[in-house]
């Protein structure tokens, strides 16, 4: 259970280390989540925080990919509503 958790918070640790703004709140918050997790020996919590990892990854992903552009399309998403 350690060893998935650790292949898991390798690239959350490489996702911090870059210079986004405000970027790395979702990787930390992440990882916070493996942590207790593992602390607490809870399968299920683990579970959820590695769903928190996938979603802290790919927000990061598409920051890295679209820059400012991603902001730009969430925000035109919200207009249309």
């Amino acid at each position: 259970m350690s060893r998935l958790a650790a292949l898991v918070i390798l690239p959350l640790a490489i996702a911090i280390g870059l210079p986004i703004p405000f970027g790395n709140l979702l990787p930390v918050i992440a990882i916070v989540m493996i942590a207790l997790a593992l602390i607490l020996k809870d399968g299920l919590a683990l579970t959820l925080a590695i769903a928190v990892a996938v979603v802290a990854l790919a927000w990061t992903s598409v920051i890295l990919w679209f820059g400012s552009e991603a902001f730009a399309m969430i925000r035109a998403g919200f207009v249309q509503l």
